[in-house]
């Protein structure tokens, strides 16, 4: 139980990890765009 318990909880890091790095990139492409444009 415990060894699953630290298993999700691994898992939960990683996806939030893996949307946080979505987000980040999201983000510098809309500044790299906002940049072009001027």
């Amino acid at each position: 139980m415990r060894f699953t318990y630290k298993n999700y909880d691994f898992i939960k890091n990683y996806k939030s990890i893996k949307i946080y790095k979505v987000v980040v990139i999201f983000k510098v492409i809309k500044v790299c765009k906002l940049v072009k444009i001027y």
